[in-house]
């Protein structure tokens, strides 16, 4: 796991406050089949650069272990 800097959890957490979900019928509805809506307003704030490159890494972890495997 990568060290995650102090001030990244501030600009997070002040977005994070500033940023109110409308809770729409969609909303809901992804709410009730089990969607962590917290999760998916925290993957927003990133940029889609920032959201990319962790996809890679993510997959660059999981290719690493299956070839442990």
């Amino acid at each position: 796991m990568t060290d995650v800097p102090p001030e990244s959890f501030a600009r997070v957490q002040a977005a994070m406050a500033a940023f109110r979900v409308q809770d729409t019928p969609a909303i809901a509805a992804a709410r009730a089949y089990g969607v962590d809506i917290g999760l998916l307003k925290e993957s927003m704030l990133r940029t889609p650069f920032e959201r990319v490159r962790r996809n890679d890494e993510i997959l660059a972890t999981l290719a690493q272990m299956r070839r442990k495997r």
